[in-house]
């Protein structure tokens, strides 16, 4: 199967069970269109890895897998633990407590 299909799948999965809200910091975030190029607005929603596939994180695992709006994906990077709390609560603090 093709990976897009697989990500498509696995978005609408996770969107039915938490929404079309930040897994982070809560804010709304939209859907990117199909066969979209251009750059990334903040609000657009991404799948965030809870565990980075880098350090043994399932990549198409929906039990490892939030939507995140990109902003928050961004700032997270690659980051776990203590750093990724720091990192998201910048984020927080910038847009107002997670109103978007």
């Amino acid at each position: 199967m093709r990976t897009w299909i697989v990500r498509r799948k696995l978005f609408d999965r996770i969107k039915r069970t938490q929404g079309m809200r930040c897994h982070w910091c809560k804010c709304q975030i939209k859907r990117i269109p199909l066969g979209y190029r251009g750059a990334l607005d903040d609000d657009h929603a991404t799948l965030e890895h809870l565990t980075p596939i880098m350090e043994g994180g399932a990549k198409y695992n929906r039990r490892n897998i939030v939507l995140a709006c990109n902003r928050c994906n961004n700032a997270r990077g690659g980051a776990t633990g203590r750093k990724s709390a720091e990192r998201l609560a910048a984020i927080r603090s910038t847009k107002g407590g997670g109103d978007g």
